[in-house]
């Protein structure tokens, strides 16, 4: 397993345990995520090995999380089809197989999105909610002092 640095659209570093070249299986995943925000989110869309895994979770009913403009890779790929969803604005029109709503978080079967970086919280309690239940979720809102 070889460690790789990736500086972001923001110049933060971060610093992956897990290459994709490394997956051989989805069987301990929960979920998989998408980040959001350019350029990060043509790459997605450009790697065949990210539509592979996310197919793969797709049809294991694995849950799939996506936030801002990354949206756009899943319905790319048909995972939308029939979903509710939302995006980043200025990308609604980028999404042609679900359905985008104005709302900050939307939870549709196994679909998970969010609006963007400014309900990012709000997007990963109803991650936590979903994954871990209500009650872990209310306790990390309390914990963060959110209103």
């Amino acid at each position: 397993m070889t460690q790789t640095h990736v500086t972001g659209a923001h110049q933060i570093t971060v610093t992956t345990d897990l290459n994709l070249e490394d997956i051989d299986s989805l069987d301990d995943a929960d979920m998989l995520f998408l980040p959001g925000g350019q350029p990060g989110t043509d790459h997605l869309m450009a790697n065949k090995r990210v539509h592979d895994l996310l197919m793969k979770a797709y049809y294991a009913q694995k849950y799939i999380g996506a936030i801002c403009a990354a949206p756009t890779v899943l319905d790319f790929l048909g995972i939308t089809e029939g979903k509710k969803l939302t995006c980043y604005p200025t990308y609604r029109d980028f999404i042609k197989k679900g359905t985008v709503v104005d709302a900050d978080t939307v939870v549709d079967g196994k679909l998970i999105t969010g609006r963007g970086v400014g309900v990012a919280l709000e997007f990963g309690l109803e991650i936590v909610k979903v994954l871990k239940g209500e009650d872990t979720r209310q306790s990390l809102f309390e914990a963060m002092v959110m209103k």
